[in-house]
Formats: C-alpha cells, sequence, structure tokens
C-alpha cells in the first residue's frame, strides 16, 4: 500500500498536481513506507507550489528521519528563512556547506 502511494504521490508530482500527490506522500506515511523521502516529497510539493513556508516541517523531518539527499539541507535552511527564523536558517545553510557536493546548490547557499 505505501509503495503504490509514493509511486502514485511521485506521478502527481511529477504532471504539478501538488495536492494530490501531498495526499500520496502522506498516506505513505501513514503505512510507513520510505517515511524520510516521503517527507522530503511533501516539503518538495509545498515549495513547488509556492508554499515554502508550508515546507518546513517536511524538510525537518526527512533530515530527522536521516533522508540522505543533501537538497534537503538546503531546502530545510530556505523554508526557515521563509518563516523568518534567520538565525536557524543562517546555522543550517553553514552545516550544509560543510558536505554540500552539489556545485550549483552549494553557490546558491553561500548566497
Amino acid at each position: 500500500m505505501g509503495k503504490r502511494a509514493m509511486k502514485k504521490g511521485d506521478k502527481r508530482l511529477k504532471y504539478g498536481e501538488f495536492e494530490y500527490s501531498i495526499d500520496y506522500y502522506q498516506k505513505a506515511i501513514r503505512n510507513n513506507y520510505n517515511v524520510g523521502e516521503a517527507n522530503f516529497k511533501i516539503g518538495e510539493a509545498y515549495r513547488l507550489s509556492n508554499r515554502l513556508k508550508e515546507a518546513e516541517p517536511y524538510y525537518q523531518a526527512a533530515i530527522n528521519q536521516d533522508y540522505e539527499e543533501e537538497d534537503a539541507y538546503y531546502f530545510y535552511g530556505l523554508a526557515l528563512k521563509s518563516n523568518e527564523k534567520y538565525e536557524e536558517a543562517r546555522q543550517e545553510l553553514q552545516d550544509y556547506l560543510g558536505f554540500a557536493e552539489n556545485e550549483e546548490i552549494r553557490e546558491l547557499a553561500q548566497n
């Protein structure tokens, strides 16, 4: 059930159907399937639909679940910033720069 929900969520996210994708990813989480990845993708759905403030707890949950995609740390920092948590955002982005391998995002985090 969880695997199917993730696949459907991925398809909806790909086509820009963000609300539907969020519903499917939440279903995957309820079924305890790839919880870290599902939280990251919920964060992405919020970010891609210009609701970065709402993405913050999902990026944080992904990181807390040891989700290894480094983009999660960068976007978490941006979400903190959008929620006016400037000191936390600065610290998160500084921490990210310590292990960032994606040069494009690394440059963005430095600015």
